[in-house]
């Protein structure tokens, strides 16, 4: 009896043993499973961050390839206008001379009064001037030679002169533009902005008008009045949207709006 106790108590002891040797077996499943989504949790979570990298280095690439394009186009821009007046010029250069004198056709218009005549002399009323059309040419011609020379002040001269001397003239708009870029080249933008609103307010029908608008808007964004600006630029779209000019305006609009 004594030896059946002793058994039964150890299978007792036994059977508790494994039961709570099982029990610590379940209890440690879960643990495991816990530990398996943690790491596909982390795992995911790294291959999120790294998704992130790669489109944030992707959009800054885009970025760079849209300021790429913007300047691009600025330059295509400014090589049309180059090109428009690079022809208008070989047009005028190609215009039959009038009958005159060679001298007559070469020599500029003359900026300065006539001496007075010595005292007790009558003057003589200078003739009239002739070939008004082919003085406005050579005024147009100088003026080009001059500014692209560097010689400023001489080019603003002759454009000036040509734009008094025949205002309605159809290089008058171009001869008042070009006066606008002369003074934006010295980035005096206070002037040239003058400038350009003549081309604006007296040849709104203009060639270079679209340009005009285009120009001041850059001269108020070098004076700093962004406000004035991004109106300006929305004006130019708003009125030429078909030109050149509205395009540039669009793309200066949108890197205004993101800086």
């Amino acid at each position: 009896m004594p030896f059946q106790f002793s058994l039964s108590g150890r299978l007792c002891a036994a059977f508790a043993v494994g039961t709570f040797i099982f029990g610590l077996l379940g209890c440690a499943t879960p643990s495991k499973e816990v530990r398996t989504l943690q790491d596909k949790s982390l795992l995911l979570e790294k291959e999120v961050q790294e998704v992130k990298r790669l489109l944030t280095a992707e959009q800054e690439k885009i970025n760079v390839a849209m300021n790429v394009v913007g300047t691009f186009r600025d330059r295509l821009g400014d090589l049309e206008s180059k090109t428009s007046d690079l022809e208008a010029r070989v047009t005028l250069s190609q215009k039959p001379p009038e009958e005159k004198a060679p001298s007559e056709i070469s020599a500029p218009l003359s900026l300065e009064s006539p001496p007075a005549p010595p005292e007790g002399e009558t003057a003589v009323p200078a003739p009239p001037p002739s070939g008004r059309s082919s003085d406005v040419s050579s005024l147009y011609r100088q003026g080009h030679l001059d500014m692209d020379a560097g010689r400023y002040s001489k080019a603003l001269t002759s454009f000036q002169a040509l734009i008094d001397l025949s205002p309605s003239d159809p290089l008058a708009d171009n001869a008042q533009y070009w006066i606008g870029e002369l003074y934006y080249t010295q980035r005096d933008f206070k002037t040239a902005r003058k400038e350009f609103q003549k081309v604006i307010d007296l040849y709104p029908d203009g060639n270079k008008a679209p340009d005009s608008h285009l120009k001041t808007a850059l001269c108020l964004i070098e004076m700093g009045d962004h406000e004035k600006a991004r109106g300006e630029l929305e004006r130019t779209m708003t009125l030429y949207p078909k030109e050149e000019a509205a395009e540039k305006a669009r793309v200066l609009l949108q890197k205004m709006i993101h800086d």
